[in-house]
Formats: structure tokens, C-alpha cells, sequence
């Protein structure tokens, strides 16, 4: 952005922005998915945040530090399934709303 007014190119970024669309792909390899416990402190702690509560704050990270970030097994589709609709329904489609 700093080049597009530093070079004085504002009316050429209107026009590509004009025809530019962005599409939500979400992939992930089954490494990345987190165990549940994990996903609800990450929901948590974004939360707390966003509230600016540094004593949930504290809480939340203290959690993470000992709560496993590895999935024993190896997530099945329907486990990638599961999580997906858990991250749309608590996060993307929250932060849609937000926005």
C-alpha cells in the first residue's frame, strides 16, 4: 500500500480492485489438526483477546502450555470433517459477523 501512494498508483489499484475476488480454500494436512481441547482454548483465548482480559489472557496460554497439541491417532476423514465444521461454525463464520 505504501508503494501505491508513494507512486502515486491509487486510480490503478481501484481498477484491479475493481475485478478482484478472493476464494476461501481450506486444506489442511491431518498434522494440523488440532485435538478438540485444544481448539476450544484457542476459541477461548481469542475471545479474551478480543476483551483485552489479561487475566483469561494468562489463563488460556498457562492451559495451552499443557494441554497436548497432538492427536494420539491419526484423524480420520470424518475427524478432518468434524474439525473443519467446528473452525467454520466458531471461528470463520464469527469473524464474518464481526467484520
Amino acid at each position: 500500500m505504501s508503494d501505491v501512494v508513494q507512486n502515486n498508483n491509487e486510480d490503478s489499484l481501484a481498477e484491479i480492485l475493481k475485478t478482484f475476488c478472493v476464494r476461501l480454500v481450506l486444506t489442511a494436512h491431518p498434522t494440523q489438526f488440532y485435538p478438540g481441547s485444544v481448539l476450544g482454548i484457542i476459541h477461548d483465548l481469542s475471545s479474551a483477546l478480543i476483551r483485552n482480559d489479561s487475566i483469561e489472557i494468562n489463563t488460556y496460554l498457562q492451559q495451552l502450555g499443557k494441554t497436548p497439541f497432538l492427536n494420539k491417532k491419526k484423524p480420520t476423514p470424518f475427524d478432518e470433517a468434524i474439525s473443519l465444521v467446528w473452525f467454520l461454525e466458531n471461528v470463520f463464520i464469527r469473524l464474518r459477523e464481526e467484520l
